[in-house]
């Protein structure tokens, strides 16, 4: 497939990836969901109104800006989840481009054409070119940032810890009689 990847929805795209690429690898290794599962609630309202924020940000960064620290929130929440300390720092990662470029430069992204809300062509004045969206992912025809990378192995690692290695058989202990 030749020709420029799109701009679209690599970093939701990869993260589901990485959490059924997780998922598929725990239970092929025996690893089941943990008995007496009780939701997060507080995380999964944090994880909610980022990705909300996110999604109806717009080119308006305030919002973008706000889903990052919701979403950081949430992973903070999960701090003792396998692989919640990548996910951070993907966010931060990708926050910092976006507060200190005013949006995600994208390599190769056509000046002026359209993409994700707040991103923009790969120019000279960027700051933190190397953190930008300049990661071709040939699966999705996709560029990703290193934070989306991150942000996609850290839930993977996080799907795959969740899920419980099966419990050793208990081994009887003889009682003297």
């Amino acid at each position: 497939m030749g020709g420029l990847a799109r701009v679209g929805s690599a970093p939701v795209v990869l993260v589901i990836m990485a959490v059924v690429g997780g998922a598929g690898l725990a239970l092929l290794t025996g690893r089941r969901p943990p008995a007496g599962i009780r939701p997060p609630v507080a995380t999964l309202v944090l994880l909610a109104a980022g990705v909300g924020c996110e999604t109806v940000g717009g080119r308006w960064l305030g919002a973008i800006v706000a889903g990052y620290l919701l979403l950081i929130g949430a992973a903070v929440l999960e701090r003792r989840r396998a692989g919640m300390v990548l996910v951070v720092v993907g966010l931060l990662a990708n926050m910092t481009v976006v507060v200190t470029d005013g949006g995600m430069p994208v390599k190769g992204l056509p000046a002026g054409a359209g993409g994700r809300p707040a991103h923009h062509a790969l120019a000279a004045g960027d700051h933190l070119a190397g953190l930008a969206d300049v990661i071709n992912i040939p699966v999705v025809s996709e560029i990703s940032s290193p934070g989306d990378v991150a942000i996609s192995l850290g839930a993977g690692v996080a799907m795959f810890g969740w899920l419980r290695p099966p419990a050793r058989p208990r081994r009887q202990v003889a009682t003297p009689r």
